[in-house]
């Protein structure tokens, strides 16, 4: 309890002789809560290692008291032996002697148990204290760490402040030279343009320092009421403008896909009347070889009724063709009829086309002509007879291609109104695809027309338009010369104004800037003087700071060796305990305890040497501050 105390007088005196702040006492109760921690966990090795003991001295107590059992139920039984035979008394045998060092052993292991529990109650009693302690410090701890926190959050909080001060200074800085530049600048071009003119006179009486008056206050506010009007006013003009701009081009857009697309139209049409042309050559080849192939016949008749006898025997080929094309006419019109539609403006191939087809049936009327000519000489002059003979000889000689045959008209009778037939239908085709090609040029002619409006009326609004915007905006802003003059001396009142304003807040800004500097270059001062004041100490070096820094040195001397010794004895600890365990094996639990006794005792010795050095420090210290109070030297002790 006096090693306690003393531990408890000796940190509260340490903490009122250390020289530092909160962050040092901190630092010292961190250490102490170190020492008492290690201090806990030797006592708790010590504990452990006294409950091992205990708990096996209590075994071998209890083999101890079985065996004392087991030997008196024997001396019984000997007893009742001798009593019963009535033998001389027993002597004393080395069973009973055996039983007397027994005895004493285990009087002796009751002694040594009574005595461990008296050396651990205080040890106990130790540890409780220290884990009180360590639970004090470890709240002061916390409260002393929650105040070091506030202080680094208030200190950072400071700096951050002190940065931003020192940005927006620099920021002022920058703009006053801005400001200044252009106030400058504004003042020789007023003078230099206008000497005489009511805003120099206005920066005169400004420069005098005479206030504005109630008029010149209107006036500010009536430009500032017409500079937002004619603000609103252009936005309101490039906004209309704007949706003019966006309506034309979303109609020439749209006219210009419109007029694509009838391109190509146009260029699909061109392609399909370019194949159609080469299909109309093909077919008028085609109508020229089979002309030939009918002209031929006939020219062979003529020749054979010039030699033919008195009966006239008309000789003909393969009989006409003229069916075949009629139907190669209709396919080719079937498929114009298809593609009818896509013949947009493409009427010099549809008349080319259209005179083909005329053509032939020009030359197929014509042949039908000379046919039915021929026809029509031959047949009146017939007799029945003879159109009988005909038939017989016809018959006789059929099987000679290019042989001569009897003529007989009925077989050529019904071919003559199937053909007119086939041409009135052409001729009806032919005009619905008149008719259809008409109606589509009217259409793209009609849709040319239609798109030139437009552009036209489109045109005609934006220029309406655009007039009215620029009447608008000249019967609102084009009054008089004078109206735009009295507005560009009003602006530039204003503009003065406003920078006389900023004149202003920077001649603020100007003396607290003056007024810092004074409070940085008094801080500087000071901090110049301590500095030469700590410089004078450490040259002075009077032997009362010689006595000091000794003994400051001597405390850390203590200290390093005070935390050498905690190693030492944690690492013998450590090898006590390592031992101990060997030993069990080896020897008896005797030799262990009396050598953890003496290494206590050591530990003890070892303690009471370094508390009453750090008494004899204490003393020291208290006798060189109450020396120093009074202004004399000591002398320091011997070590």
């Amino acid at each position: 309890e006096e090693l306690k105390a003393r531990e408890q007088s000796f940190a509260t005196q340490r903490q009122q002789f250390s020289l530092g702040g909160q962050w040092q006492d901190v630092e010292g109760l961190k250490e102490q809560l170190k020492d008492k921690d290690e201090a806990i966990l030797r006592l708790q090795v010590e504990v452990q290692s006294l409950r091992e003991k205990n708990g096996s001295l209590e075994q071998n107590a209890k083999q101890l008291k079985l065996i004392i059992t087991t030997l008196q139920t024997e001396l019984e039984k000997h007893k009742c032996v001798a009593v019963t035979t009535a033998a001389p008394p027993l002597k004393v045998t080395p069973t009973n002697h055996e039983l007397d060092h027994v005895r004493k052993e285990l009087a002796k292991k009751e002694m040594e148990l009574e005595k461990i529990h008296k050396e651990f109650e205080p040890t106990r009693k130790e540890a409780e204290t220290a884990k009180a302690e360590v639970a004090e410090n470890k709240l002061q701890v916390g409260a002393l760490e929650a105040k070091v926190s506030e202080l680094q959050g208030f200190l950072a909080k400071e700096r951050a402040q002190t940065r931003a001060h020192n940005l927006r200074t620099e920021e002022d800085k920058k703009k006053i030279q801005d400001l200044n530049r252009q106030v400058k600048e504004m003042e020789q071009i007023l003078k230099r343009n206008h000497p005489d003119s009511i805003s120099a006179l206005i920066l005169t009486a400004n420069s005098e320092g005479s206030e504005a008056s109630p008029r010149f206050k209107y006036l500010e506010n009536r430009v500032q009421q017409l500079e937002q009007e004619l603000s609103k006013s252009e936005t309101d003009a490039q906004v209309g403008v704007r949706e003019i701009q966006d309506k034309f081009h979303s109609m020439k857009l749209k006219y210009e896909e419109h007029t694509s697309d009838l391109e190509l139209q146009l260029a699909s049409a061109k392609h399909q009347a370019h194949m159609w042309r080469q299909a109309a050559e093909k077919n008028e080849a085609r109508l020229a070889a089979e002309r030939k192939a009918e002209e031929q016949p006939i020219r062979e008749m003529k020749q054979n009724k010039k030699t033919a006898a008195p009966p006239m025997v008309i000789t003909v080929g393969a009989p006409p063709a003229n069916a075949l094309a009629v139907r190669e006419d209709a396919h080719l019109l079937a498929t114009i009829r298809g593609l009818k539609l896509e013949l947009a403006a493409k009427d010099k191939d549809l008349l080319k086309i259209r005179r083909d087809l005329d053509e032939s049936t020009k030359t197929n009327r014509r042949l039908q002509r000379e046919r039915e000519r021929q026809l029509g000489v031959v047949a009146p002059t017939r007799p029945p007879a003879v159109r009988g003979a005909a038939k017989q000889e016809q018959v006789s000689e059929t099987s000679q291609w290019s042989g001569n045959k009897v003529y007989d008209p009925a077989q050529f009778e019904p071919s003559i109104p199937g053909q007119k037939e086939g041409v009135e239908r052409l001729e009806q085709e032919n005009g619905m695809l008149r008719e259809e090609l008409l109606r589509l040029e009217e259409d793209y002619r009609s849709l040319q027309t239609k798109r030139l409006q437009d552009l036209n009326l489109l045109q005609k609004q934006h220029e309406a338009e655009m007039g009215r915007l620029i009447s608008d905006h000249m019967a609102r802003h084009s009054n008089s010369r004078i109206a735009d003059l009295q507005g560009q001396l009003s602006t530039q009142q204003i503009i003065i104004s406003h920078l006389k304003d900023q004149l202003k807040q920077l001649d603020e800004y100007r003396e607290e800037i003056e007024v810092l500097r004074a409070e940085r270059d008094h801080l500087e001062k000071s901090n110049m003087d301590l500095r030469k004041k700590v410089s004078d100490f450490r040259s002075m070096q009077t032997p009362e700071m010689l006595q000091y820094e000794g003994l400051q040195e001597k405390l850390s001397e203590l200290e390093r060796r005070h935390e050498a010794r905690e190693q030492k004895l944690q690492a013998m600890v450590r090898d006590l305990l390592r031992r101990n365990t060997e030993q069990r094996a080896v020897t008896g639990d005797n030799r262990s305890a009396t050598t953890m006794k003496e290494k206590l005792l050591d530990k003890n010795r070892q303690l009471c040497l370094y508390r009453a050095e750090m008494d004899r420090i204490l003393e020291t210290l208290r006798e060189f501050n109450r020396h120093q109070k009074s202004g004399s030297t000591v002398q320091l002790a011997p070590d």
